[in-house]
């Protein structure tokens, strides 16, 4: 009975190594920085709008959609690296489902984070203007969302 409790524990620990392994491929390191304090100020020596994402990018349907039908394409990908500097705050669920941060090393910066921006549901973007300002997208339907990405951007890149 002891080898089968071990087993299992043995078999969870080994599934979310590999959800982590997963998640970590899911955004291109091109697009996407996992540190903030990096990317606000690289947005603003840049003069660019930031991108911040909550997601959970293995358990959240509704993440899940938003990548595969806006963050990964060629579209998107392209207009961010152009207009953007872009940060992803994942998280992921243990087997207790619990939410934890995907990425150890920005443990505490995105716990804060997520009480700063006060997240209350995933996912979710803002837009941050190089002074600091953010500016919510409030948008339900994904496949709208790169639309109001590049909207936000421009109004944010005419009021610096």
């Amino acid at each position: 009975m002891k080898n089968l409790l071990n087993l299992g524990v043995f078999t969870a620990l080994l599934l979310a190594l590999f959800a982590s392994a997963l998640t970590a491929a899911e955004f291109d390191k091109d697009v996407w920085s996992e540190d903030y304090a990096k990317s606000m100020a690289r947005a603003k020596a840049e003069n660019k709008p930031m991108l911040v994402l909550f997601t959970g990018s293995t358990w959240c349907p509704g993440c899940i959609q938003l990548e595969k039908q806006v963050l990964s394409k060629k579209d998107f990908k392209d207009f961010a690296r152009e207009n953007l500097v872009c940060v992803v705050i994942d998280t992921k669920r243990n087997m207790f489902g619990d939410l934890e941060i995907a990425n150890a090393a920005f443990r505490m910066q995105n716990l804060g984070l997520m009480s700063e921006y006060e997240i209350q549901g995933f996912p979710t973007i803002y837009i941050v203007k190089p002074d600091g300002k953010k500016i919510p997208v409030m948008e339900d339907r994904y496949d709208r969302y790169l639309n109001t990405i590049k909207e936000l951007s421009k109004v944010a890149a005419k009021t610096k």
